[in-house]
This record gives C-alpha cells, structure tokens and sequence, in this order.
C-alpha cells in the first residue's frame, strides 16, 4: 500500500486524516464512523435555539465528545510515532485570541535540528482533544479549551489546509523536493449570490443575512488555495479531487440529501477517471524515488546535526584567536 508522507486535513477532514493516518481506519470504516457521528451528534431539539443563545451552539459538544473519546482513547498525538511506518499526520485549529485568530497545528512530530515551522502548535495533545478542536464549527459546537486558550473549528483559518501540509512538509523534510501533493476536498457548491439589479427588483440593498453569508463564504471557501497551488506545482506533481454537489449544510441527516451527496461523488470519480488512472501510474514507481530521497535526507540532517554541534565551538576558536 502507498504511504503519504504527510498528511493534513481540517475539521471533517481532521478526523479522516487522524482515522486513516494513525489509527490506521479503512475508507469503508471512516464512511461507517462517520455516518454513526452524524446520526448521534446532529440532534437538534426543540430547545436548540434557546440553547444557542445561552451556549452559541446548536448541538450537544459532549456527545461529539463522547464519540471521539470512544474511537481515539486517551492516546497522546507523539505517542503514535512508536509505530512503525507511522506518517506525520497534523489537524488544524483556528486559535482565538482577544484581537486575532491564528493558525494552530496539533501534530504527532517534531521538527529536525535547525528547522521550525512558522504555525504555533504541540505534539503533546490528546488526539481526540486534537480532533475536538479542529471540529468546533461556529455556531454548531462550542469551543473547545485546551491549556487555557480557546480553539475553534480549522475551517476558520485553513478550510483547505493544503498549503499547511506543504509547509509542514517542507519543514520536517528541509531540502527535499516535494513528490506528490493529494488534495481532496468535501463537495463544492455553488455560492448563491443575490442579483440586485435584475428586472422588477425593488430593493436595491443587501440584508443582514446576505451581507452574513457572503462573509462567511468568503472566510471559509476552499479553492483560492487550490488556484494558486495551480499556479505554483506541476500538473505531474498535484491533484485536487473535489466534487460539485448540490447545497447541503454540514448537518445535514436526511438519507435522501445523504444519497444524493453519494450520487454527485460517484458521478465526479466516474467522470475524473482519467485523472485518478494519471495519479496511480506516477504514485506506482514513487518507491525507488523515494527511498533515495530519504537517503539524502537522512545524509542531509546527520550533516546539519554535526554543524549545529560544533560551530559553537569554531566560533568561540575564532573569537579567541582574533583577541
């Protein structure tokens, strides 16, 4: 079986990347997983709205909670690495501050001597603490407190945390040429923007819940990363893979909206044939390639090792001899 790297991944996204990255889960799991967390999470009562007055949240985080403890344990995010062939997985949390809203990485690695990456973040969580925080969507569950500071859902930061993975690549890995970068992305729909100068419109301004909506749009959507990786990596070297789905809301339980999802994804595989047979013959001989690759590497951080160790010492020799 092909093995990334890295790999990264948002919220919904998150948990995927934690269930198939180190807990190891098949894709018929996580569908499976993820079918039983809509059912138990997304319950909205009666009292849902007074309950977001008091908690700003729709739905029980508890149970969400409950879920995630169930599937991850109380396992910490590095204790994973004793593993063998365990890949550097990371999820996204937007951390909120009194003025600003920053990017945050709960990850299972560390970085090599002399490399850093520019995202705050820890490798000392536990990993459904990690996946609770990156799932705190706004208004659907409350934030989640972790060491005294306030994370809430990825989305808010890095919706397509595609360009954190190839940082964070680029920083477990310095001087190594990236080989392949996967994206893949839950559904795009098409945004709804309201026509104010169509025939027989009499008002000509926006309400609040328009002027809402578009911001929220414009915070969260995914393909602005998409273009400019585009513009930046080879056609040979990235693949996004996000199907057109009609609009659905990300708590949406009614089987008949859930099947037509399923339709939309399985039309998009089908009509992106082509590209998924492209991916499959360039990961085919990615083993050769690779296994030099990490040769280099390996040469590379033994080099770097050595030189952080002793230029103390050369520079304290040439300051000495220069006196």
């Amino acid at each position: 079986m092909v093995r990334f790297d890295v790999i990264c991944g948002t919220s919904t996204g998150a948990i995927i990347a934690a269930s198939i990255g180190i807990r190891r889960k098949s894709v018929e799991e996580c569908e499976k997983l993820y079918r039983e967390l809509i059912g138990k999470v997304f319950c909205k009562g009666p009292m849902a709205t007074p309950k977001m007055v008091l908690t700003r949240a729709y739905y029980d985080s508890k149970i969400l909670e409950s879920v995630l403890q169930r599937e991850c344990g109380k396992g910490v995010f590095i204790d994973s690495t004793a593993e063998e062939g365990m890949p550097k997985v990371c999820v996204v949390s937007s951390k909120l501050g009194t003025s600003d809203v920053t990017c945050h990485t709960f990850r299972n690695y560390t970085y090599p001597v002399g490399s850093e990456s520019r995202f705050a973040g820890t490798p000392d969580a536990q990993l459904w603490e990690a996946l609770r925080a990156s799932s705190a969507a706004p208004t659907f569950f409350t934030e989640k407190l972790l060491n005294g500071t306030l994370h809430a859902d990825g989305a808010i930061v890095a919706n397509n945390p595609t360009a954190v993975a190839i940082h964070e690549a680029q920083s477990i890995f310095p001087g190594i040429p990236i080989e392949l970068v996967v994206s893949m992305g839950n559904g795009l729909a098409e945004p709804k923007f309201v026509d104010l100068w169509k025939e027989g419109s009499k008002d000509k301004q926006l309400g609040w819940y328009d002027i809402l909506d578009s911001y929220i749009y414009a915070a969260v959507q995914t393909e602005d990363v998409h273009h400019m990786l585009v513009e930046l990596l080879p056609p040979e070297k990235y693949f996004r893979f996000n199907p057109k789905t009609r609009c659905a809301g990300i708590d949406e339980v009614r089987p008949e909206k859930l099947v037509e999802m399923v339709d939309d994804a399985n039309r998009y595989i089908e009509a992106s044939g082509e590209r998924f047979r492209r991916l499959s013959e360039i990961l085919k001989p990615r083993g050769m390639r690779h296994f030099w690759n990490q040769i280099s590497y390996a040469i590379g951080m033994e080099v770097r090792y050595v030189q952080n160790l002793f230029d103390p010492v050369f520079r304290e020799e040439e300051v000495a001899t220069e006196s």
